[in-house]
């Protein structure tokens, strides 16, 4: 997270000469970050459910990737 922030910063610089450019990238960066605290706050969640239940088959692995996995 720390070289993002870095290249955020940088493309901050640039964004009076190559104001396209550089929204675009700080944009797709910012969505990318909020993905990945998404992510974060589910695999938080499965490792406390990994306290408490067993392990899930493959085939509800697989059941749960086509109701919900498929849109990302």
């Amino acid at each position: 997270m720390e070289e993002a922030n870095s290249i955020v910063t940088e493309l901050r610089a640039w964004q009076a000469s190559h104001p396209t450019v550089s929204t675009i990238w700080l944009l797709t960066i910012a969505n990318s970050m909020s993905r990945l605290e998404e992510d974060l706050a589910s695999a938080r969640k499965a490792l406390e459910a990994m306290r408490t239940e067993p392990d899930i088959t493959l085939e509800q692995l697989a059941t749960v990737y086509t109701v919900f996995g498929r849109g990302r």
